[in-house]
């Protein structure tokens, strides 16, 4: 899980390390200025900027629009004209900041908005996950991620595709490759052509998309068409109010944790009028099997996670927003960035009276476990189940470690734990 560690040399016998506010890892809401992705950066478990490229208007790259507002881009030219109606707000998940995809004609400056023309084609953006992000992707630890997504257009449009790889797509490739022959895992639609408006699980080996039925080697590779009945979910275009229907795609990764060692990649998306439980997430797998690769024949993911250091999103004509990745289903559905950032902001400890005393930052009314281990891919062991906040920005707590048969180790690692 996302971590703060200390050097040893700031205690010669022990290492700190904080976990993230409920154990939310990574959380990118888009929330920037109008403008261009490229260049922006600072959410939540990233690390360096966005880089993001747009073929039909490649200098610009994807655009940032306000949440509450829309784009103005044109599904159906009428009369009457009808407009993408997607403005990042979602009625059963929280939303801040804006959301990011194709731009819209005033964007671009297309003199005639009510005209109805191809606003953008092909989309890849990158940025660097938080080296704390993946140092959470431990042997039979479970990952969970969610985003939100909707139809950019209403004509060869595809499934935005989210991956947690070595490498990014190169550009244009709508998703069917990663550059340097790289490895990734996560969900999206397609390849091959037929499943471009498909919500399955998806994995790359050797820079090759893999499907259930295998590897895909070209968009035009129809006999690689996920059965739709077992292993794929429709993506929502429309409903009710209009185009561009927010579908909300969640992901659970279990590594290292199938009958041969694989990963298990399971994906399922909700609308916005669903109820969004981990119970609702497993009944929706349960009516298509091969939504899990745990049900896969001819391909599992075998990953070697702890180089996945790149969160990738590809595919063509879409909007996408409140990127989140955590180690339950709750904490990616609802759970916001802490306004304060969590953190062990002091600790010392007195080897002749073997006490700690750590300091971090807290919310008042929250509640805190502390959590010990000699092995740092083990942190079942409490030493205080329930320390509540104190009343100001930061809790400090005190323990006599001898009282716990500890302080005497090489060394030791203790975590604060938002309950």
């Amino acid at each position: 899980m996302p971590t703060l560690s200390f050097p040893a040399a700031f205690l010669p016998v022990l290492v700190l390390a904080a976990s993230a506010r409920a154990d939310l890892f990574l959380h990118e809401p888009f929330n920037y200025p109008e403008g261009s992705l490229t260049g922006r950066s600072g959410a939540l478990g990233t690390t360096g900027e966005w880089t993001s490229y747009e073929s039909l208007h490649p200098a610009d790259g994807w655009r940032i629009h306000t949440e509450g507002t829309t784009t103005g881009i044109v599904v159906d030219p009428g009369p009457p004209v009808a407009r993408n109606m997607f403005d990042g707000k979602v009625a059963n998940l929280p939303t801040t900041g804006g959301f990011t995809g194709l731009p819209g004609p005033d964007d671009v400056g297309e003199p005639d908005p009510d005209r109805d023309f191809e606003i953008g084609r092909y989309m890849d953006a990158s940025i660097a996950l938080a080296p704390s992000v993946t140092a959470t992707f431990r042997t039979k630890s479970t990952t969970w991620f969610s985003y939100v997504t909707a139809h950019g257009w209403d004509r060869n449009q595809e499934t935005a595709a989210l991956t947690l790889a070595t490498d990014p797509t190169p550009a244009s490739s709508r998703s069917l490759t990663l550059t340097n022959g790289g490895h990734g895992i996560g969900a999206g639609g397609g390849p091959p052509r037929n499943n471009r408006l498909h919500i399955l699980p998806r994995f790359y080996q050797d820079g090759v998309a893999w499907n259930a039925l295998g590897p895909v080697t070209a968009w035009s590779q129809d006999s690689m068409t996920v059965p739709f009945a077992t292993g794929a979910m429709s993506w929502a275009a429309t409903d009710a109010r209009g185009f561009g229907t927010p579908n909300i795609v969640v992901g659970r990764i279990q590594w290292d944790s199938d009958t041969n060692g694989e990963d298990i990649i399971t994906v399922a998306a909700f609308r916005d009028t669903d109820t969004l439980t981990e119970e609702a997430f497993l009944n929706l797998i349960a009516l298509k099997p091969d939504l899990s690769s745990a049900t896969w024949l001819a391909a599992k993911p075998n990953i070697d996670q702890s180089q996945l250091d790149t969160l990738n999103l590809s595919g063509t004509k879409f909007f996408i927003d409140e990127i989140r990745i955590g180690s339950s289903f709750s904490d990616i559905i609802g759970a916001s960035a802490p306004t304060t950032p969590f953190a062990i902001v002091s600790h010392s400890f007195n080897p002749a009276t073997r006490v700690l005393t750590l300091t971090w930052t807290s919310e008042p009314g929250a509640s805190y476990s502390v959590r010990y281990t000699r092995n740092p891919a083990d942190w079942s062991r409490e030493l205080d189940d329930n320390v509540p906040a104190s009343s100001g920005p930061t809790t400090t707590k005190s323990y006599q470690l001898s009282d716990f048969g500890l302080g005497s180790e090489p060394s030791l690692y203790f975590r604060i734990h938002r309950r």
